[in-house]
This record gives C-alpha cells, sequence and structure tokens, in this order.
C-alpha cells in the first residue's frame, strides 16, 4: 500500500479503519480525532528507535478517549514505560513470540 492516509468505510459506516502508512511522528500531528483502538506495528525499538520516543506516546494520548485500546508487539521497558506516563494502563497477554506472551 502506498505511503499517506487510507480509510476505509465499513459496515455501513458503523466501522471507519484509518491506516497511516508513514512516518508516525509525521502523520500523527496532522490527525484530528478521538481513536477507539490503536494497533502499532513499528517493530522492536532496537530495530526502530526513531519511532518510540515521548513525542509518539504523547500524540496517542492526545488522540485517546478513556476507553481507548491498545496492542502492539513490543513489550520493550521504553515501550511499556512510555504508554504508562502517557497515562496508559498496560496489560501484557498472551501472543505470539519467542516467550509464548
Amino acid at each position: 500500500m502506498a505511503p499517506g492516509w487510507h480509510r476505509f468505510v465499513l459496515e455501513n459506516g458503523r466501522v471507519i479503519l484509518t491506516l497511516l502508512i508513514g512516518d508516525v511522528l509525521e502523520t500523527l500531528p496532522q490527525l484530528e480525532a478521538r481513536i477507539d483502538a490503536w494497533f502499532l506495528d513499528g517493530f522492536a525499538p532496537a530495530r526502530n528507535p526513531e519511532m518510540w520516543q515521548p513525542a509518539l506516546f504523547r500524540q496517542l494520548a492526545r488522540l485517546s478517549h478513556r476507553g481507548t485500546t491498545l496492542a502492539t508487539f513490543s513489550s520493550a521497558g521504553i515501550v511499556r514505560r512510555g504508554l504508562e506516563e502517557a497515562g496508559f494502563g498496560i496489560e501484557k497477554v498472551a501472543g505470539y513470540g519467542k516467550s509464548g506472551t
């Protein structure tokens, strides 16, 4: 998929999926919305340290509301601490990976 904003309207408008493909630190500041659910696919901080910055966590918090959920494959300490400092509650759940959690 090409970089940029991609919006998909599903279920007769009941579900709107917006994909932002590109540098998250450049695209999120442009977004004005209330997000119900986040899925961050930015690789582990060791492979993509530019993404996992305090600016990212501030933008996620700015766009979220009390019931917003967030999922990411990364359970690295920098990600957990950054999300907690931005006001997110963190819960690690079983999933896929080397440890199975």
